[in-house]
């Protein structure tokens, strides 16, 4: 009987001395799984604040950038009304300027008829030798004038068709 129950002791205390090796068998790999788990929680929460840390700068970046968009849209909408006023400047410029022309072409029309008829009347004056110096002078002067007055209307004429030609150049320029 004594026997017996020496066996027995001997299992239980084997048994105890398993339960306690499990126990802090269990206890090591808990300690070494918390371990692990709290490093994963400081890398995850280090990852956080670096995300944190992206999106503010993103925000601000982004901020920036529809601060410039505003700007840039408000450039445009200057130089649109700008080239707007422009065109619409050149455009009463080139009527003008072609209305001025038209006049200087008339103009040039009468003042060649008046040199013709000047012209016919010196010639009828130079064949009539009964008529005075004093008269044909004058003839020959007023042609001069006339010729004078024809030669300058072209000059002016040749002058307005150069600054059409720059204006309609400047408008394709700004279109």
């Amino acid at each position: 009987m004594l026997h017996v129950g020496g066996e027995w002791r001997l299992k239980y205390e084997r048994s105890l001395r398993e339960i306690d090796f499990t126990k802090k068998r269990m206890q090591q790999e808990f300690e070494d799984k918390l371990e692990v788990e709290q490093q994963s929680k400081r890398q995850l929460e280090r990852r956080l604040a670096d995300l944190h840390a992206d999106n503010e700068e993103t925000q601000r970046t982004l901020q920036q950038l529809k601060k410039k968009c505003q700007r840039l849209t408000s450039e445009l909408q200057d130089t649109k009304l700008h080239l707007e006023g422009h065109q619409g400047r050149n455009h009463e410029l080139e009527k003008k300027q072609r209305r001025d022309m038209n006049e200087k072409d008339s103009e040039i029309t009468v003042l060649t008829h008046k040199v013709d008829q000047l012209e016919v009347e010196l010639q009828d004056l130079s064949s009539q030798e009964s008529k005075d110096e004093a008269s044909l002078a004058k003839v020959k002067k007023q042609l001069r004038d006339l010729e004078a007055k024809v030669k300058d209307q072209e000059e002016e004429l040749d002058e307005q068709a150069g600054s059409i030609q720059m204006l309609e150049q400047r408008l394709i320029h700004l279109q």
